[in-house]
Parts: structure tokens; C-alpha cells; sequence
């Protein structure tokens, strides 16, 4: 069950993590391809499977944002309001930043029944609602995709 205290919670780290997150956010204002893209993962992984949304926006493709660093930010979220199991963290410390959420998720799920499974999935939901309240603390730029290509940010 997804409650709110935690997503109050998550709210607050996710700013934080926000404001010194310079490639997400700059001079205050975030490109709506984020907005959009952590929308997107919440309801891929509440639909679809936990491991294989989070694999899919651990790599850019072809958005137009980075989305890799929508799923370091989850992470850091889980890791600064101790939601992670620590030995498994140490387990994957030397990872790429923005895989770092991928390798946990995998070796979690190696181990754990379902039950331990879904309780993951709905705090990483939970975090990944709490992102995108957060990012209304700052002016969502609406660009276009020309824009973007022709313009660096």
C-alpha cells in the first residue's frame, strides 16, 4: 500500500537531490522530458515488471533527456533515507552511478520471495511519485524536440 509519509518523506530527499543535480536542473528550471519520463517509469513498473522498467530507463535510447539519471536519483533517494539493505549495497558499490539501482534490483530479487519483491516495487513507485511532485518545486521548461537539438540547454 503506498502511503503518503513516505512520499512526504521521499519529497524532501528528492529536492534536495534535485538542486544539486546540475544536469536535470539548471538555473532553477527542468526540461519537461523529465517530468514526462519518471511519469512513464512509474507506470511501467506498476503495470508491467520491476527489473525490466528499471533496466529499460537505466539507458537514454532515444529520449530526448537523460533518463539514466532519473534512475540514480531513485537510488540515492532509497540509499539517504535508508531503504536499502546495506549489505547488498556493498555488494554493488564499484557499479556505474547510473546502474547502480539495476544491479540492486537484480541481486534483490535473486533472494527474495514475492512478498519482499512487491513491498520493493511499491516504495521505488512511491519514490518515483515523490520525484515527480518534487520537480514542481522548480519551473518545468516546455521545450520542444527541435529546440533541444538545436540548442544546448
Amino acid at each position: 500500500m503506498i502511503t503518503n509519509r513516505n512520499i512526504d518523506e521521499f519529497i524532501t530527499c528528492a529536492i534536495d537531490i534535485l538542486e544539486n543535480e546540475k544536469e536535470i536542473v539548471k538555473n532553477g528550471k527542468i526540461k519537461k522530458g523529465y517530468s514526462s519520463q519518471i511519469s512513464t517509469f512509474g507506470s511501467a513498473i506498476s503495470t508491467g515488471s520491476l527489473l525490466s522498467g528499471i533496466a529499460y530507463f537505466s539507458k537514454s535510447g532515444d529520449s530526448s533527456v537523460n533518463r539514466s539519471r532519473l534512475m540514480w536519483i531513485i537510488y540515492e533517494i532509497l540509499k539517504n533515507t535508508n531503504r536499502l539493505n546495506p549489505n547488498l549495497q556493498k555488494e554493488i558499490q564499484n557499479e556505474v552511478p547510473e546502474l547502480e539501482l539495476y544491479y540492486y534490483v537484480k541481486k534483490f530479487t535473486q533472494n527474495k520471495n514475492k512478498t519482499e519483491i512487491i513491498k520493493l516495487k511499491r516504495i521505488i513507485i512511491e519514490v518515483a511519485t515523490a520525484i515527480k511532485l518534487a520537480m514542481n518545486y522548480f519551473v518545468i521548461e516546455n521545450t520542444n524536440l527541435e529546440e533541444e537539438k538545436t540548442n544546448e540547454w
